[in-house]
């Protein structure tokens, strides 16, 4: 790459600057077994022309359990080695290291595992997921870390006869809490949507948010 892009991660924004060439590689392996469970490995590397590099390794995999209930779960590891730069000009720090470009070695991770069960009208679902503060992903694109979230949803959905104008209607509800790795509570989030599939590829849907809390920078 003749003109790399930098960018890391933070809590409440992202950093990016736009660095020099790069070398790097991405290698991606995946088994499939029957019923749709699979297993992968991924591995990303970028070496900077002038200094600095990123690395990351990963396995993920879902398991399927009869047809209804399947289970996913994912696990990165990142290791950057700052370049001496000026791609990005924050005074700002993350657990006593700065964020400005000056050789320092930061390492991090991220996770997660989703429990799904589906049917004709029913899916349940839940998930957590977490990335520690110093997560970055040198060839991929995270701009949010340091935080732990879970989740849990329902839905439902009907399938109408086919000489009804209606083909589908789906109700859904969503909650979703955050906090970040010093226990501060970042969201607390309710979601619920309604969505109605008509004839024609026509379509209505209407939703509300409920924030209970945020949290950004202190307010």
């Amino acid at each position: 790459d003749q003109d790399s892009a930098y960018l890391g991660a933070g809590e409440n924004e992202a950093y990016i600057g736009q660095g020099n060439g790069s070398f790097a590689n991405v290698f991606r392996y995946q088994r499939t077994y029957e019923g749709g469970s699979n297993i992968g490995l991924l591995t990303t590397n970028r070496f900077y022309n002038n200094g600095g590099s990123g690395n990351t390794l990963g396995i993920d995999g879902i398991i399927r359990i009869r047809k209804q209930y399947s289970i996913g779960f994912g696990f990165n590891g990142s290791a950057v080695t700052e370049p001496e730069a000026d791609w990005i000009s924050s005074s700002n720090s993350i657990n006593g290291k700065t964020v400005a470009l000056d050789g320092e070695t930061n390492s991090g991770y991220a996770g997660f595992i989703f429990v799904n069960r589906s049917s004709k009208h029913w899916n349940s679902n839940a998930y957590y997921v977490e990335k520690s503060p110093w997560y970055n992903t040198p060839l991929g694109f995270v701009t949010k870390n340091n935080f732990k979230t879970f989740a849990i949803g329902q839905g439902y959905q009907e399938f109408f006869k086919e000489e009804s104008v209606f083909n589908r209607l789906s109700v859904n509800a969503n909650y979703e809490l955050t906090h970040n790795y010093q226990g501060v509570l970042k969201g607390s989030i309710l979601n619920t949507q309604a969505y109605v599939a008509l004839d024609g590829n026509f379509g209505t849907e209407i939703g509300h948010n409920r924030i209970f809390n945020e949290e950004f920078y202190g307010f």
